[in-house]
């Protein structure tokens, strides 16, 4: 049978106390490097039409990761603005999570 990595798009989210979920860091050569629009503070709100606000990382990564070469939608909040950015999942570990904690 035919084995389907699942990929990400490179970035490491950190969910705050207050539910938000932050871009805390790129992985170098990720997909949200490669596309240079995702910068560290943009806020994750939502990914494919589903917002995400507020649920456990847990929750949200079967949103982000997929097969190789799939298409992704990310809705990014920078400071007051809020804009999606369409991606296509890479060929790294989907980047890193990180719980609680984080301001």
């Amino acid at each position: 049978f035919a084995y389907m990595a699942a990929a990400g798009v490179g970035i490491v989210i950190d969910r705050a106390l207050d539910g938000t979920l932050n871009i805390v860091d790129l992985v170098p050569d990720g997909a949200a490097v490669q596309d240079g629009r995702i910068q560290r503070g943009d806020v994750l709100l939502g990914i494919n039409g589903q917002l995400v606000v507020g649920q456990p990382i847990e929750a949200i990564k079967p949103f982000i990761l997929g097969p190789i070469g799939t298409p992704i939608e990310l809705f990014i909040q920078r400071g007051g603005t809020r804009f999606p950015i369409q991606l296509v999942r890479g060929g790294v570990s989907g980047g890193r999570v990180n719980q609680g904690g984080g301001g």
